[in-house]
């Protein structure tokens, strides 16, 4: 009766027979499940799928079988119920699926399956599809090892060091999420590798796992001709927060790269010493406005700190400068700045742009209008 229902042209039926099978919820309703993952309705087969995933253990042969089927659809949908369920019997034929000619497969079976199942088994075949020509299959790969954690450090540690630009690189965004110690030297030493996308993703990795010994190998990779290596390297460092890189971070406020300066920005303000106040000012007139931007959170970062500074240069001559300080104090919000300020100042005409930032200061703290009782 209910293959009947499950092949008839009426797509309610189908679906309804799906929802009956369900309730059954045994052996002998696994056969027509199945026949229903090839049904050309998406809510048919996504039915069927969940139905299976709800009778568990019993539909576990069933479906490693169904991992066989001719249809791709069929295939994909029995590897992701197989991951649902979590019966190690579905590790090996899943371990198979990785190599199915279909892309989709292959990352449900990688990232859903044998990720959702954790056995130790599937480590080297996982390793493997970091080599994988698509990217997304590599990339739910090192998804899926990071999930495992530390029992994969080791063979991720091997993949860092292997010739495919695309598993090293892949074995390094891994080694970071998972934050395992053990990473840093091999890391240091990727920072090195001759294909660039591994460089970069050794430097990222770096920043999260946060180890000190990665300070002065960051520092020189602030100096690599590859502006993304710089970037990260500038981002890991502000990550760590060690002071030995405030003044290589300074000399990055300088480089070519956009990005790489608005980097060094941030980590300056992350670090917070005070001797990247006045490079973080000069750097508010950055002309890109990323870059400025990240000037302006920085030295907001500093809050008391950089007051100093800050006021004297609202005095400054350089009507650009004034009116970056007079964002920064604006940004600030605190009432301190607006008192700490000089009842006069020199130029008044000159002072006009800093009037808007420095009266919202003034009505957040809830005092006099600066432009009434200052000589702007």
């Amino acid at each position: 009766m209910y293959y009947d229902l499950i092949a008839s042209k009426d797509y309610y039926l189908r679906s309804d027979a799906a929802e009956v099978l369900g309730k059954i919820s045994d052996a002998r309703a696994v056969e027509p499940l199945i026949i229903a993952l090839k049904d050309e309705d998406n809510d048919v087969h996504r039915n069927a799928a969940y139905v299976l995933v709800k009778i568990g253990k019993s539909a576990v042969e069933p479906l490693i079988m169904a991992l066989k089927d001719e249809d791709y659809n069929v295939r994909r949908a029995a590897a992701d119920a197989l991951g649902k369920i979590g019966d190690a019997r579905a590790v090996e034929p899943l371990i198979t699926a990785l190599k199915d000619e279909e892309k989709d497969l292959r990352r449900a079976a990688a990232a859903q399956a044998l990720g959702e199942i954790g056995d130790a088994r599937a480590l080297e075949p996982l390793i493997t599809a970091l080599k994988d020509e698509d990217n997304y299959v590599r990339r739910d790969a090192a998804e899926v090892l990071v999930k495992i954690g530390k029992s994969a450090i080791e063979p991720l540690i091997m993949a860092l060091k292997d010739n495919d630009d695309h598993m090293s690189s892949a074995a390094a965004d891994a080694l970071g999420e998972i934050g395992d110690a053990r990473a840093v030297e091999p890391l240091i030493m990727a920072l090195k590798d001759k294909y660039y996308e591994v460089p970069r993703a050794a430097a990222e990795a770096l920043g999260k796992i946060g180890d000190t010994r990665a300070v002065e190998p960051l520092i020189m990779a602030l100096k690599d001709d590859d502006s993304w290596v710089r970037k990260n390297a500038a981002e890991a460092l502000g990550k760590i927060g060690d002071a030995r890189a405030v003044e290589p971070l300074i000399m990055a406020l300088k480089d070519d790269d956009s990005w790489v300066r608005k980097d060094a920005a941030e980590a300056l303000g992350k670090i917070g010493d005070t001797r990247s106040v006045k490079p973080l000012i000069m750097a508010l007139k950055d002309e890109d406005y990323n870059v400025h931007r990240a000037a302006v959170d920085a030295l907001t970062n500093f809050g008391e700190t950089a007051m100093p500074l800050l006021i004297t240069n609202l005095q400054s001559t350089d009507v650009i400068k004034r009116r970056h300080c007079a964002e920064v104090l604006g940004a600030m919000g605190n009432a301190a700045a607006l008192k700490r300020l000089p009842k006069k100042l020199p130029i008044p005409d000159a002072y006009a742009p800093c009037k808007k930032p420095l009266s919202k200061l003034s009505q957040k703290n809830r005092l006099p209008l600066y432009d009434q009782h200052r000589n702007i």
